[in-house]
């Protein structure tokens, strides 16, 4: 590692995982905590992608799988797009990850 101050900028930060871990948990705990999981939080949770995973898992059994994975996957494209927001308002830069 450099003592470069812009290195901090190349590669996300780890809280740009912690969304979608915090997402993966939340769906574990759905799936698990009920005899019939209740899945409409997770629909909340997951409000504009919800339209999406909904209507492509709707007559499928394996829908939690649908919202763990596509979900999860949502909260880390929103976490890595307001990482980059953030990294092209402070830092300046367009090039890189």
């Amino acid at each position: 590692m450099t003592n470069d101050p812009a290195s901090i900028w190349r590669r996300p930060p780890i809280l740009v995982y912690v969304l979608p871990l915090l997402h993966l948990g939340l769906c574990i705990y759905t799936a698990t905590s009920e005899p019939t999981p209740s899945w409409e939080q997770m629909i909340i949770v997951d409000f504009p992608a919800s339209f999406v995973i909904g209507a492509l898992a709707w007559h499928v059994e394996l829908a939690p799988l649908w919202f763990g994975v596509f979900g999860t996957l949502w909260w880390f494209f929103l976490s890595w797009a307001a990482w980059r927001l953030l990294r092209l308002l402070v830092g300046g830069r367009t090039t890189g990850v």
